[in-house]
């Protein structure tokens, strides 16, 4: 008997099906905690505020999940906001790559039909939007789900219809392509359109919409998630569990760090590079090929050293002079004083608290 093609509910054939990469929060390569916005623990999703003047949360990767999960990304309210006010927002945010989404045919009569679906618990119950933007076409549709239970781990989807409209396409490069905005909290200005419920040019107007929940407004108040998949089709499938090493990956396009990798007596060698006396350049080569030329970040003391220790110079600046895609290679341009110039060396991170960090998140 031939075998004969077997799809996944909603889906059609094998393959790769959730877009979200990270999804199920093993992966935080930033640390576990922060009381910080934006990227700061969980890689590839971010909490972000706009306008706030009151509030102060707590993010974290925290080990509190539903089951078959292990971690999930949660905000926690350490200072109220005492009113949502105008366009102030509190929300979290993933983007997924422009090329990623081709399959998608956005912009088409073809245009994809895309179920989002994540495991969420809140302290608020209440209404919560989830705005679908697309950065090429400036196209949006806003949506809810409900939180019926407080504290309770509820299981959530939403169906986003692809966008029809003849070239609102998603380009084909390694910019931003489909944003997704978990909203926690808004301001008035944000709601009082509904015209976003369909896909329609964005409005600010129409950012939230249906949006009752505040997570800002209350102190100790509480939303976390975990389980999040974004796949074509109608119908929500179980979620696409993926090892460790795959998403630690798929993550480090976006970002990468190497830190505390050094010998407690400062030999903790890593690369070599050319130093000409007040400049030195350094060749570096991340374990992925990232998105774009990132940006780095000198992590404590770095200095420069021959094979013999002597005539050490101190790096008190760097930067990405060129980078390289096809052969995933850095040139660092850095700032030194000290040392002898002329001669290669070796660039060292010391006392067991230095090393870089490269971005190139969307």
């Amino acid at each position: 008997m031939p075998l004969s093609k077997i799809s996944s509910a909603g889906t059609t054939g094998f393959g790769r099906r959730n877009l979200i990469i990270n999804g199920a929060m093993t992966v935080a390569q930033r640390g576990t905690s922060s009381s910080s916005f934006n990227f700061q623990t969980v890689d590839r999703f971010r909490f972000a505020d706009s306008a706030t003047d009151e509030l102060a949360i707590t993010q974290a990767q925290v080990a509190d999940a539903p089951d078959g999960f292990v971690n999930s990304y949660k905000i926690t309210v350490d200072t109220a906001e005492t009113s949502m006010t105008g366009n102030e927002l509190l929300y979290m945010r993933y983007t997924n790559e422009a090329q990623d989404c081709q399959h998608l045919e956005y912009g088409s009569s073809s245009a994809k039909t895309l179920t989002l679906s994540f495991w969420v618990k809140s302290s608020i119950t209440g209404d919560y939007a989830v705005l679908n933007f697309v950065e090429d076409s400036g196209r949006a549709r806003t949506l809810t789900y409900t939180i019926n239970s407080a504290n309770t781990w509820e299981y959530k989807t939403i169906v986003f219809t692809g966008d029809t409209t003849t070239g609102k396409t998603i380009n084909n490069d390694n910019d931003k392509g489909l944003d997704f905005y978990f909203t926690l909290a808004c301001g008035p200005d944000r709601i009082t359109t509904d015209a976003a419920t369909a896909w329609v040019d964005y409005d600010t107007t129409a950012f939230a919409y249906g949006q009752t929940a505040n997570v800002a407004g209350t102190t100790n108040a509480t939303w976390q998630v975990t389980g999040v998949q974004l796949e074509v089709g109608t119908v929500a499938t179980d979620f696409e569990h993926r090892s460790y090493g795959e998403e630690l990956a798929l993550c480090q396009r976006y970002y990468y760090q190497w830190l505390n990798a050094t010998t407690s007596d400062g030999h903790g060698l890593h690369v070599i590079g050319m130093y000409q006396g007040t400049r030195g350049f350094w060749g570096l080569s991340p374990p992925v090929a990232m998105r774009a030329s990132p940006s780095i970040t000198k992590v404590g003391t770095v200095t420069l050293r021959t094979p013999s220790l002597s005539g050490n110079g101190t790096v008190n600046s760097w930067s990405v002079y060129t980078y390289d895609k096809e052969s995933n290679r850095l040139s660092i341009d850095t700032a030194v004083t000290g040392g002898t110039a002329n001669v290669y060396r070796n660039i060292t991170f010391s006392n067991l608290t230095g090393g870089y960090k490269l971005e190139a998140e969307l």
